[in-house]
């Protein structure tokens, strides 16, 4: 079964058995709200490092830049790895 088929099983299996469940006698506890609170946020942290790790790339499919940009401007061009062994800068 290809997973487009199965997604569609489960969205479906998922929203007809919704209607028809009962309501839940469950404490939450203020612990459970903080544990929800940090998984979202956690997950929003992840989205937010993935957009930025991939920042350029995206520009470069949407056009938006050049393809010669390097993210990485603070570099020397005398960096202590080129220098001649025993030498130092």
């Amino acid at each position: 079964m290809n997973p487009e088929r199965r997604a569609m099983f489960v969205v479906l299996g998922v929203s007809l058995t919704l209607p028809f469940a009962l309501p839940a006698q469950a404490y939450l506890d203020p612990s459970t709200g903080t544990m929800i609170l940090q998984v979202v946020l956690g997950g929003i942290a992840g989205l937010i490092i993935t957009a930025k790790l991939y920042w350029s790339r995206v520009k470069q499919f949407l056009g938006l830049s050049s393809g010669d940009d390097t993210s990485d401007k603070n570099v020397k061009s005398d960096d202590a790895s080129q220098n001649e062994p025993g030498t130092y800068s």
